[in-house]
């Protein structure tokens, strides 16, 4: 009987409480549709742009409050419209907020409203209308600004501003405004267009009339695409665009004047399409435009292309690293927006293999790994990319020093044993070429150049660097009493120093040059710079 009872006055308590919910709504629905301005003290707009727009003065505050207030629900509304971003406005009113949404649609002129609780309101037309002109909202209208003018040149779209227009346009009210919006052309841009690509010109609206100049002379819209010149051309370009006032659409003219670069892309070649581990190749690059860069991708260890113009072509030297496999790579040249590939076979080269013991000792000091981090220290802080280049291609390399007989050959592959088997052994590659000569033999440069190394290290004593541009350097090392010093240009042929000993040599071996040549930190066989092959094109 109680549980009747204790049900009963649940059912009844439930039944009280509906009319106090429905007097909270209205309540709620009353304040919110009965608020003086002065009680609004900012109203901030997000547009469906991303916008932010806040506003303090009174005749904003009242407009997006009156907006609120004078909306009407409309129940055939369900969803909001699709595709459109809304605006987001935020009444504050200190000790609350009203939001609300904004979903404006200039093709069918209306603006619909959504409230906090999700529910959809029409507005009136004129308030619509009002909305649709305001610039919160201009963003709705910038497919009718001036229309877009494109130079395409493949896949290559450049979007190219006015240098001076006039652009009337209608809004949502039937009334022309000004373009003031739209940007003017200014200097600087990298314009191009390609002489392999299709080319044309366009407006995203079609002009009534079009006028193109091409260095001063008049020529047809259409002859754009089948311009051709033999070199990279800078071009002159102006354009004049109407379209007219018919009453129903958007009208005005538009001017435009810029330089654009024919560019004929670069044509990359290679000395040859077969070479030997330790090889060098000659890399020619034509119709390189100035301020242009190569870059090549690839699986193959060698180094980044140092060019250097010769008779309006481009050069650089490819460096074959000891340390590639046998095979076939590809080769991937990119300059700006081009790509070139081509491929190269790289075959073995049998350059002797040889094992040397020392004692721990002088394994240690001279062979131990803080021995090989000096030197190659030395190496990575005086090898850089850049620099001048100080011969001609017409000049060979010369011999390091005269007479004497070669004993160690570039790319001998070496191991140096600790006889005691402390220290792991040593392997590697005789980076140059080791010169027996007489006692008091010269040492000298190979080329003009910089010294940009020169003093000692425990495994190559006193040494000297060069840098000759293009990236090669050249190495002289077991050097007694150098007679540089670094940051000096020397001459072809000038006076390093004097042929040393080394401690890892045979006390019968004597005095020694050893020299060697990079490109960038690649070592490579000093033959092809010596004999003067490595530049016939």
């Amino acid at each position: 009987m109680n549980k009747q009872n204790n049900g009963l006055r649940a059912f009844f308590a439930v039944l009280m409480c509906i009319p106090i919910g429905f007097i909270i709504y209205f309540a709620v629905l009353y304040t919110n549709h009965n608020i003086p301005v002065s009680e609004v003290v900012s109203v901030s707009i997000t547009a469906g742009d991303g916008k932010v727009y806040n506003y303090t003065d009174e005749e904003t505050r009242t407009f997006f409050l009156d907006v609120y207030l004078d909306a009407a629900a409309d129940e055939n509304i369900v969803s909001p419209p699709e595709g459109v971003i809304p605006a987001s406005v935020a009444c504050d009113r200190g000790d609350k907020r009203i939001d609300y949404k904004l979903y404006p649609s200039v093709k069918d002129g209306t603006v619909i409203m959504q409230d906090e609780n999700g529910y959809f309101y029409s507005l009136p037309s004129d308030v619509e209308q009002h909305l649709l002109v305001r610039s919160e909202f201009q963003y709705l209208y910038a497919g009718d600004l001036l229309p877009a003018f494109t130079v395409v040149s493949g896949d290559r779209i450049q979007e190219i501003s006015p240098v001076n227009y006039k652009w009337s346009y209608k809004k949502a009210d039937g009334k022309y405004y000004s373009d003031n919006i739209t940007i003017k052309y200014e200097e600087g841009s990298d314009l191009r267009i390609y002489s392999d690509r299709e080319n044309s010109i366009g407006f995203s609206v079609q002009p009534s009339t079009l006028e193109l100049r091409i260095n001063g002379e008049s020529v047809a819209p259409g002859s754009f695409s089948s311009l051709a010149y033999s070199a990279d051309t800078t071009l002159d370009v102006s354009v004049r665009a109407t379209w007219v006032n018919d009453g129903e659409s958007n009208y005005g003219t538009a001017e435009y004047n810029f330089k654009i670069l024919y560019d004929i892309p670069a044509k990359v070649y290679l000395s040859n399409d077969v070479c030997v581990r330790g090889d060098t190749l000659l890399l020619r690059v034509d119709m390189l435009t100035d301020g242009e860069t190569v870059e090549l991708e690839s699986d193959l260890i060698t180094t980044a292309p140092e060019f250097e113009v010769q008779g309006g072509v481009a050069y650089a030297i490819l460096p074959i690293s000891l340390e590639n496999e046998p095979g076939t790579y590809d080769l991937t040249f990119i300059s700006g927006e081009n790509t070139v590939k081509l491929t190269l076979d790289v075959v073995e080269a049998d350059y002797g293999f040889g094992t040397y013991h020392y004692p721990n000792d002088l394994f240690m000091q001279y062979v131990a790994n803080d021995k090989i981090e000096e030197l190659s220290s030395a190496i990575d802080n005086t090898v850089v990319f850049g620099g001048a280049m100080f011969f001609t291609f017409d000049s060979s390399f010369a011999l390091p020093c005269e007479g004497g007989e070669i004993i160690e050959t570039y790319g001998k592959s070496i191991v140096i044993n600790d006889e005691t088997a402390q220290e792991a052994p040593f392997s590697g590659y005789v980076p140059g070429n080791v010169y027996q000569v007489a006692e008091g033999t010269s040492v000298v440069s190979m080329q003009r150049g910089k010294v940009v190394y020169a003093g000692e290290t425990a495994l190559t004593g006193g040494t000297v660097i060069i840098s000759h541009g293009m990236g090669i350097y050249s190495y002289y090392f077991h050097v007694e009493h150098i007679a540089v010093t670094e940051g000096t240009t020397v001459q072809k042929g000038a006076i390093l120093g004097k042929a040393g000993t080394s401690p890892l040599s045979p006390e019968e071996v004597g005095n020694i040059v050893h020299n060697a040549i990079s490109v960038g930190k690649v070592f490579v066989d000093p033959k092809p710079f010596i004999e003067g092959t490595l530049f016939i094109d």
